[in-house]
């Protein structure tokens, strides 16, 4: 569902860029393959935004992460973050991509109740997929993709490949990375 909305916010045009955003982010050079990062990459982007001034909030709730565009290494093309700044009661759907950060209002309340990731205690991507190469890289050849889509939501990652194939889920425990039914 979340993964939906996302698609249904960029193919309507409702994220904005936030001003200055390309030079908080990763830029992305003519020519050349979309940037990808490591979702501790982007993390640290976004406390470093937060630092800078160039969100007006001054720290947040991280409910759910969405990375899309990612490849075998765990580095995505772009992640998203749906958040809830410190002091507001609306939730947020900020994302970074090689064109920097966009920044969004989300119309609903985390879909996840009111539990919250906390990504230090959880595995990242890159390390999950080390960890699960072979499931991964099975549904990744078994659906002729060379990326997959990612999202962790109440302690669970959720791997998907993409928006083709037989759109089979994988899932994992997103602290200890073992594989869940």
């Amino acid at each position: 569902m979340i993964i939906g909305s996302l698609c249904f916010c960029c193919a309507c045009g409702c994220l904005e860029s936030v001003a200055g955003g390309q030079d908080a982010g990763f830029g992305e050079v003519a020519g050349e393959e979309p940037a990808s990062f490591m979702l501790s990459d982007a993390m640290a982007s976004l406390d470093a935004g937060i630092a800078d001034s160039l969100f007006s909030y001054s720290g947040y709730s991280l409910y759910t992460v969405i990375g899309s565009g990612v490849g075998r290494d765990g580095a995505a093309e772009s992640w998203s973050f749906l958040i809830v700044p410190e002091g507001e009661g609306r939730a947020r759907l900020l994302t970074l991509s090689g064109n920097g950060w966009q920044d969004a209002a989300w119309p609903e309340e985390p879909v996840n109740g009111t539990e919250f990731c906390c990504t230090g205690e959880i595995l990242m991507p890159d390390e999950l997929f080390a960890q699960n190469r072979g499931v991964i890289e099975e549904m990744m050849t078994d659906n002729g993709v060379d990326t997959t889509d990612i999202e962790l939501a109440g302690g669970v990652y959720h791997v998907l490949p993409g928006t083709t194939g037989d759109m089979r889920k994988l899932r994992f425990d997103a602290r200890t990375g073992e594989p869940l039914q």
